[in-house]
């Protein structure tokens, strides 16, 4: 009896794992790498993939026309950085901006929000347009900052603002 369940599970592990091979594009390996599916199979192996064979065309229009870098930076995983790079490298616009949330915050805009000091130095490093125009308020990223700080204060933020004054001096 216990022999049966043995071969039935690993024959439905094999049809899994082949069903999800069979299945894979772009988008999937993306959120694998950043740890968001299949937890049967470690980011690390998605990561690895992504740093070797990159992505497609198609999937570089896609981030750049709908989700933006900050779909990638946004992400609590520790391969967000070197998943950003990759598609960086492949043709993605450090300035392109998340059109699938709704509020289509440029970059910098984005990580302040979310108090993402590595992100924001992340994006500054590879020279994103500062003078970008947060478009549902009319806001630059110093106008932004000074808004958000004086109505939700906090370290980062102030951290944020300083360090983008300190580089655009």
């Amino acid at each position: 009896m216990m022999k049966k369940k043995s071969t039935w599970l690993i024959a439905l592990a094999i049809f899994t794992v082949a069903i999800f091979f069979s299945s894979i594009n772009d988008e999937r390996i993306i959120l694998c790498s950043l740890g968001s599916e299949f937890k049967f199979i470690d980011d690390s192996i998605c990561t690895s993939y992504i740093e070797t064979f990159g992505v497609g065309a198609d999937f570089i229009e896609t981030v750049n026309n709908d989700y933006g870098i900050t779909f990638i930076l946004s992400s609590a995983s520790k391969n967000k950085f070197k998943i950003a790079n990759k598609l960086l490298t492949q043709g993605v616009s450090i300035n392109s901006i998340n059109n699938i949330d709704g509020m289509g915050l440029p970059p910098l805009h984005s990580a302040f929000l979310v108090d993402d000091i590595d992100s924001f130095k992340f994006i500054l490093k590879h020279n994103v347009k500062i003078n970008a125009i947060y478009k549902k308020t009319g806001e630059n990223i110093f106008e932004y900052a000074k808004r958000l700080l004086s109505i939700k204060p906090t370290t980062e933020k102030q951290l944020m603002l300083d360090f983008l004054l300190a580089t655009t001096e």
